[in-house]
């Protein structure tokens, strides 16, 4: 959770997480310092029950260090998920814990698409790691982990950390369990996929799509991945309106 989200954000989010918790659960937090009596207060109806860990923000201020703070402090091996721009559904613990039956596993589901507060999409996981290199259908903000061991996300990266990370635990060997539930509301920002988009964005881009490439994968995936960056990379460099429009057509289907 960076510094600069608001306060509706942070308690949307963190409101909808308590009330799908189990007694024994642990709630790992990253956050600023400033947000954190917050998110106390936000927790405090299940304290007790649950156990609250707040980490500060690491100073490297990309996702994979903040969830790599995360993973270092779980005490548990079965990790879920939860980016604060979204809403977890009331089936996600549930469904975690069916599908998330023994170690070196991951358990991905779907998700509503919401943009300027309408629903005006839905997407599910699809098959094949082919289209997976391509573009990714294991969505980290709908999925979940049981780990055999600690294991962290590349810092530097600004963007693909999650897909990167997952690549690297399927060449390991773990079984994907994808199901077709909504889990979550993918909540879009425009200053956030606008944030994406231009000069910089194509830079992230290509160092994402390099990280994937030199995993070690087979040869017609590192192609998948290759042509991928370069299509996704051509629209980065469209003006701002068009990307947006695409963005949210992409992602509403």
């Amino acid at each position: 959770m960076s510094s600069n989200e608001s306060r509706s954000v942070v308690e949307r989010c963190l409101t909808a997480t308590i009330r799908i918790v189990e007694p024994g659960d642990e709630i790992i937090v990253i956050c600023s310092d400033r947000v954190r009596p917050f998110v106390e207060e936000i927790v405090k109806p299940v304290l007790g029950k649950i156990a609250l860990n707040i980490v500060p923000h690491p100073p490297t201020r990309t996702p994979g260090a903040a969830r790599n703070a995360g993973i270092r402090q779980a005490k548990f091996d079965r990790l879920i998920f939860q980016d604060i721009d979204d809403v977890p559904h009331k089936n996600r613990r549930k469904l975690c814990e069916a599908n998330l039956t023994k170690p070196k596993s991951i358990f991905t589901g779907g998700y509503n698409v919401v943009y300027d507060g309408a629903e005006i999409g839905k997407r599910s996981p699809g098959v094949g790691m082919d289209l997976f290199f391509f573009r990714t259908n294991l969505f980290l903000p709908a999925s979940a982990i049981y780990l055999d061991k600690k294991r962290f996300f590349r810092e530097d990266l600004i963007m693909g950390e999650d897909t990167v990370f997952f690549a690297g635990l399927v060449l390991s060997g773990f079984e994907v369990v994808r199901k077709s539930d909504q889990l979550i509301d993918y909540v879009i920002v425009d200053e956030k996929v606008l944030s994406r988009n231009g000069i910089q964005g194509v830079k992230n881009e290509y160092a994402f799509r390099a990280a994937l490439v030199c995993l070690g994968i087979r040869r017609r995936a590192k192609a998948f991945a290759i042509v991928g960056g370069v299509i996704v990379s051509l629209l980065k460099l469209l003006p701002k309106t068009i990307f947006l429009r695409i963005y949210l057509y992409s992602h509403a289907r």
